[in-house]
């Protein structure tokens, strides 16, 4: 049976398979390049023991990070460090939030794990592109989102985190719609939309 969440997962995001246990695809990973490069050039490579260890998915996932909903039946585990950590100030983060912004760590899809049902609520984000917020549907609490704008990637929300003093902020976007009460990302690295951007 096909629910009405695993159409606009698909619709917005093809690839996700949306279950009581999903496994997010990859679709780009955003490695750094000298790592990128050192992995392309030496896996396999026997004498090299710690390209070898580079290669080794065991090695790769000493790094967990896991977080939950408010009533716990939405669970993520992550096995891999964020790529950023920072807050974002767009109107749809605010709405979503209830506050001036939303904080976040990004994360490779194929290092997430998600576990328990989930509704998906979809509408514009910041950039005018579809995002698709997940909440669960037992609490309502709202765990985390995917852009289209991001493929590939996985914005977890900072408040899920099971330790947030593993939350360390560096950068604000979006920081042109911040309204003025909220300050939190003054001593960040703050960018008017995104970076690039």
């Amino acid at each position: 049976m096909t629910c009405r969440s695993q159409i606009l997962s698909n619709r917005v995001f093809p690839g996700i398979r949306v279950s009581s246990s999903v496994s997010l695809l990859p679709r780009l990973v955003a490695l750094p390049h000298h790592l990128f490069a050192a992995v392309t050039t030496s896996c396999g490579e026997r004498e090299n023991r710690s390209a070898a260890r580079l290669c080794d998915s065991r090695a790769m996932s000493t790094d967990q990070w896991t977080g939950k909903c408010a009533c716990g039946a939405l669970r993520w585990r992550a096995t891999a460090s964020p790529t950023l950590q920072g807050f974002c100030h767009c109107k749809s983060c605010q709405r979503t939030s209830g506050s001036g912004h939303v904080g976040f760590l990004c994360f490779p899809e194929s290092a997430v794990t998600i576990e328990g049902g989930r509704r998906i609520y979809t509408r514009a984000g910041g950039s005018g592109r579809p995002a698709s917020r997940f909440a669960c549907p037992t609490c309502l609490a709202v765990v985390f989102g995917m852009a289209e704008v991001m493929p590939g990637l996985i914005n977890i929300y900072a408040g899920s985190l099971d330790d947030s003093m593993r939350f360390k902020p560096t950068i604000a976007v979006f920081v042109r719609e911040r309204p003025p009460w909220d300050d939190v990302s003054r001593d960040l690295t703050c960018y008017e939309t995104v970076p690039g951007g």
